[in-house]
């Protein structure tokens, strides 16, 4: 019950975990987050199976590995959040 609000709606610290969580393993190894940008779109509720899916993407110039999540709700495929991720070497 922590995950949700007194309306139950998915909190949205849940949403950020959903995020780090798509990270692959081996990349948690050696990396930490540096920064997170997230747009919340659409509440989650209660019950909802929610897809969470992760791109790596090129970042030249700079020494941080960046990822691309966004956040579905499995049933109609609506984005209920789009982030980007930056993670340094630890």
């Amino acid at each position: 019950w922590n995950d949700l609000d007194s309306n139950k709606h998915v909190n949205n610290t849940k949403f950020v975990e959903w995020c780090a969580e798509s990270i692959p393993p081996d990349e948690h190894l050696k990396l930490e987050m540096d920064s997170l940008e997230i747009a919340f779109r659409k509440e989650a509720h209660y019950g909802e199976h929610i897809l969470s899916s992760v791109e790596r993407v090129q970042n030249p110039g700079n020494d941080k590995t960046v990822f691309l999540h966004q956040i579905k709700r499995e049933h109609d495929g609506i984005v209920l959040a789009q982030a980007r991720t930056s993670w340094r070497e630890r």
